[in-house]
C-alpha cells in the first residue's frame, strides 16, 4: 500500500491551514446539480425515510431557519418554480430576516461530520493493513496526512470513513439506541442534500475505487463505487478547513453563497477551538433585512490575488464570481508607482478577467487591443500608455521570476523594471504573508536584523489588508495584531497602538470574547494575578516578595500572557524555538 495522493478537482485539494472557508453552494446551476430532484418529494418528515433519499426542500429550508431564526433560506426563481429570489441561476442562497450587527452571530452549528490528521475513524472503518500506515514508521517522509491522499490520516479518508460509520448504524448494524439510529438517517440525508459542485471531472474514478479498496468488508457491502464518488464530490464542494487541521461538513455553512466583498466570515477560527465549540458564522458589517449572506471562500493570502487569480481557484467550484470586486473596483492589488506623485497607489481602474501570458514584453503590451487604463488613487491621475506597458511588463517579468519560468524578456532601451513594483502589489502581499505566517528564522540567538525584517513584513501584512478592506479593524488582521504587539517590545507606545487593535478588534467582532478577557484582567489587576493564581501564593505577589521587577506581559487584552524580560539585548522566550501561533499565545 503506498500513500499516494488522490487525484480530486481543483476545488477539492486540501486548504491550507489558514484559509478556511470552504463552502460551495453557489453560482449557475441546474436544480439537479443541486442534488435535489426537480418536484421535492412528498413528505418532509424524513425519520422513517431511507437514508439515502434526500430531504425535500420544504424540510431544507425549516431546519435552516430553525438553526439560526435570523436567517432564512431562498430559491432563485430560474433553479425552482416556486423560489421566492431575484437573481436567476443562483440556486439556494441565505438571507437575513432582520437587521443583524456587525460581530452578532449569523448562524452556529456543529459539522454534519468531520475528518482530521488523528485518523480515529479511519481505525475503525479501515482494513489492518491500510490502517496500519497510520504508524509513524509507515510514513514516508514526503508524505503529508493533510493532504487529500490515500492515508488513514487524511482528513478526507478520515471523513469519508465516518460517514460509512453512519451507514452502518442507520442501517441498524451497531449497536447504538435508536435515537442514535435515527439521527445517523437524519445526517446522511442532510448530506445527500448539499449541492455539488459542477465541474468537468469532480472526481476521477481511480479515486473511488481506491477508497473501496481500503473499507472493512461489511462496510463496503452497505454502498458502492458510485456512491464513494457521489460523497466526495460532495466533501469536496463543501469543505471547510481549520488551524488544526480538521476538514469539516457544514449543513446551513454550505448555504452561504460566495463573495470577495462578503458581509460575513467564519469566525472562531482565530483560536483552535472548533473541537469544543460549533462552527460560527458573523456578520462582517451591518447587514439590512433582505440582503443575502455570503463567506468569502477565498481567504488570505489567496483573497488577495487580482481578479484573474481569485478566478482561477474559484472555477474549482464552478462558478464565476461577480461581485462589485471582481467586475467594478479598481484593481487595488496590482499595486504600482505613480509617476506623478510617487506613491504605490497607481492600479488598473478595473478589474481583468485574464492577465497577460509571461513571454509578453513591453512592446507586445503596448499593442494590446485592450490596453489597461491606470489611476492613481492618490492624486487622481491616469498614467501614460507607456508607463502602464512598462508597468504590465514588470509584472509579467516578476511573476515569471517567481514561478520558476524562463527569462523575461529584455525590455526596450534596457529598462530593468526597478521602482516600477508598489508597495501593496499583490506578489509583495504573498511574500509577507509568508514571512509572517512561518516567523522570523530562529536559531540559538534571533539577531536585531533578523526581528527587524520580520517586524517590516509584518507591517506590509497589515498595511495591505487595511488598504484592501478600507480598514484597520478586519477579523484576519487578529492574530498579525497580536503578533506585532509581541515584536514591539521595545517601544511601550507602539505595543499599546496594537494592543489597542487588537481590543477595539475583539469589541467589535468578539464581544463576548471581549468581556470576558476585561473580566481577567480585572481580577488580575484587583486580585494581583491570574484566575487560580491566589490559591498557589499569588505570582505577583511572590515576585515582588522576592525583590524581583514584575514582568510586563504581552498579550492582547486578556489573552495569555508572556512574561518578557526586562533586558532588550536578549530576545524573549517566545523568540526561540519553534514559532508558532500557539506559541505567540
Amino acid at each position: 500500500l503506498k500513500a499516494r495522493k488522490l487525484a480530486l478537482s481543483p476545488n477539492s485539494e486540501a486548504p491550507p491551514r489558514r484559509s478556511r472557508g470552504r463552502a460551495a453552494d453557489r453560482g449557475p446551476r441546474r436544480r439537479e446539480a443541486m442534488g435535489e430532484s426537480a418536484e421535492p418529494p412528498a413528505g418532509a418528515d424524513g425519520d422513517s425515510c431511507n437514508a439515502d433519499e434526500q430531504l425535500p426542500w420544504e424540510e431544507v429550508r425549516r431546519m435552516v431557519e430553525l438553526a439560526a431564526p435570523a436567517v432564512g433560506l431562498e430559491m432563485d426563481a430560474a433553479t425552482f418554480a416556486g423560489g421566492v429570489g431575484q437573481r436567476p441561476g443562483k440556486g439556494r442562497y441565505l438571507v437575513a430576516r432582520r437587521a443583524i450587527r456587525a460581530g452578532e452571530v449569523v448562524l452556529a452549528e456543529w459539522p454534519l461530520y468531520h475528518g482530521s490528521t488523528e485518523g480515529a475513524q479511519s481505525r475503525k472503518a479501515c482494513t489492518e493493513d491500510f490502517v496500519a500506515l497510520a504508524a509513524d514508521a509507515g510514513v514516508e517522509p514526503d508524505v503529508d496526512p493533510e493532504e487529500d491522499r490515500l492515508h488513514p490520516r487524511s482528513p478526507i479518508v478520515d471523513c469519508v470513513a465516518g460517514i460509512l460509520l453512519d451507514k452502518q448504524r442507520a442501517a441498524g448494524m451497531a449497536v447504538v439506541s435508536p435515537q442514535e439510529q435515527k439521527d445517523a438517517r437524519l445526517r446522511l440525508r442532510q448530506l445527500r442534500s448539499l449541492c455539488r459542485a459542477e465541474v468537468c471531472t469532480p472526481v476521477p474514478k481511480e479515486v473511488s475505487e481506491d477508497l473501496l479498496g481500503v473499507v472493512l468488508p461489511e462496510l463496503r457491502a452497505l454502498t458502492s463505487q458510485a456512491e464513494i464518488q457521489d460523497i466526495v464530490h460532495i466533501l469536496s464542494s463543501n469543505r471547510f478547513g481549520s488551524a488544526n487541521a480538521q476538514l469539516d461538513v457544514m449543513f446551513a455553512g454550505s448555504m452561504f453563497e460566495h463573495s470577495c466583498a462578503a458581509n460575513c466570515f467564519v469566525g472562531g477560527t482565530w483560536r483552535a477551538r472548533l473541537n469544543e465549540r460549533p462552527r460560527e458564522y458573523r456578520a462582517l458589517r451591518d447587514i439590512a433585512p433582505g440582503e443575502a449572506l455570503s463567506i468569502d471562500y477565498v481567504l488570505l493570502p489567496g483573497g488577495y490575488l487580482p481578479a484573474a487569480g481569485r478566478a482561477e481557484l474559484l472555477s474549482g467550484w464552478g462558478f464565476t464570481c461577480s461581485c462589485p470586486r471582481c467586475t467594478e473596483r479598481p484593481e487595488v492589488t496590482r499595486s504600482f508607482m505613480c509617476p506623478a506623485c510617487e506613491l504605490p497607489e497607481l492600479c488598473p481602474s478595473r478589474p481583468r478577467q485574464r492577465l497577460p501570458p509571461p513571454h509578453i514584453g513591453a512592446q507586445e503590451q503596448s499593442a494590446d487591443p485592450e490596453p489597461e487604463e491606470m489611476v492613481c488613487q492618490a492624486c487622481g491621475r491616469a498614467a501614460a500608455p507607456e508607463y502602464v506597458a512598462r508597468c504590465v511588463a514588470a509584472e509579467v517579468a516578476l511573476e515569471s521570476c517567481r514561478s520558476g519560468g524562463a527569462p523575461a524578456p529584455t525590455p526596450p532601451g534596457g529598462d530593468n523594471y526597478d521602482g516600477l513594483i508598489g508597495r501593496y502589489h499583490h506578489a509583495v502581499f504573498s511574500a509577507a504573508w509568508q514571512r509572517w505566517f512561518c516567523g522570523p528564522d530562529i536559531e540559538d540567538e534571533v539577531s536585531v536584523e533578523c526581528l527587524e525584517e520580520y517586524r517590516e513584513m509584518t507591517d506590509i501584512v497589515i498595511d495591505c489588508v487595511t488598504r484592501l478592506y478600507g480598514e484597520p479593524l478586519h477579523p484576519q488582521l487578529l492574530l498579525v495584531y497580536h503578533s506585532r504587539a509581541l515584536l514591539a517590545q521595545r517601544s511601550l507606545d507602539e505595543q499599546r497602538n496594537y494592543l489597542e487593535l487588537e481590543r477595539q478588534l475583539l469589541r467589535r467582532y468578539y464581544p463576548e470574547e471581549a468581556d470576558r478577557q476585561d473580566a481577567e484582567i480585572m481580577h488580575m489587576v484587583t486580585h494581583r494575578g491570574p484566575p487560580g493564581a491566589a490559591a498557589a501564593g499569588g505570582v505577583t505577589a511572590a515576585a515582588a516578595a522576592a525583590g524581583g521587577t514584575p514582568p510586563t506581559f504581552v498579550g492582547g487584552s486578556g489573552a495569555e500572557a508572556v512574561p518578557v524580560t526586562a533586558s532588550e539585548d536578549a530576545p524573549t522566550a517566545a523568540m526561540k524555538g519553534d514559532w508558532t501561533l500557539s506559541q505567540l499565545d
